[in-house]
């Protein structure tokens, strides 16, 4: 639709002028957000790794919830919660954006 896209990924995509692309993602400020494609003229596809971005979410909140329990039983404990209480919204944060990416990832090879 004459719109621009944009994708972040790990490793360099090739997309020449021409090419027939599936793109799945959202689009935001005018840009789509790209989170996964499929080239139909060369046959790659790409998504990023969503299970690691997951793991990793995962183990942010369970850090912050251990900054929050430390926290709730000793003094100081202002700044350990709030600290704590940023760890978990920030995971959650990327928790979602990594099932976003799964479920990119899934709507690309179904369409395969």
């Amino acid at each position: 639709n004459g719109q621009a896209v944009e994708m972040q990924t790990s490793k360099a995509i090739g997309i020449n002028e021409g090419d027939q692309l599936l793109v799945v993602g959202a689009s935001r400020n005018g840009v789509f957000k790209a989170l996964a494609h499929r080239n139909y003229t060369t046959g790659a596809s790409h998504a990023e790794n969503w299970w690691f971005s997951a793991a990793v979410s995962l183990f942010m909140c369970g850090v912050g919830v251990n900054f929050m329990l430390t926290a709730a039983s000793g003094h100081e404990a202002v700044p350990a919660m709030l600290f704590g209480a940023v760890g978990v919204a920030a995971g959650l944060f990327f928790l979602r954006r990594s099932w976003r990416m799964r479920v990119a990832a899934r709507m690309v090879d179904a369409a395969g």
